[in-house]
C-alpha cells in the first residue's frame, strides 16, 4: 500500500489560475461545431475535406478545443477599411 501526500494549494481557495499545461477533454463533433457556432453538418464537411484538426477513435470523430481555438484564430480575418 502506498502513502499519498496531502497538496495544500496557496492563494484564495475558490479562484485558482488554470494549469499552463492543463488539457481539456476533446469533444465529439456536436459539441465542436456549437463550440465555433456553426452546424454540425458544416463541421461534417469540413472534417470530410481535413480543412479542420481533428481525431477518429473508432468511428467517432474527437477535436481539442484548444487545437480548434488556434485554428479559428488563425482563420481569423481583419476588416478592410
Amino acid at each position: 500500500m502506498t502513502k499519498q501526500k496531502s497538496v495544500a494549494i496557496e492563494g484564495s481557495g475558490d479562484k485558482q489560475e488554470p494549469d499552463q499545461h492543463t488539457r481539456r477533454t476533446p469533444v465529439g463533433i456536436g459539441a465542436a461545431a456549437a463550440h465555433a457556432g456553426t452546424t454540425e453538418r458544416h463541421f461534417r464537411t469540413l472534417v470530410f475535406n481535413r480543412q479542420i484538426p481533428h481525431m477518429k477513435l473508432g468511428g467517432k470523430f474527437l477535436f481539442d478545443l484548444d487545437e480548434l481555438d488556434r485554428y479559428m484564430t488563425a482563420c481569423r480575418r481583419d476588416v478592410v477599411q
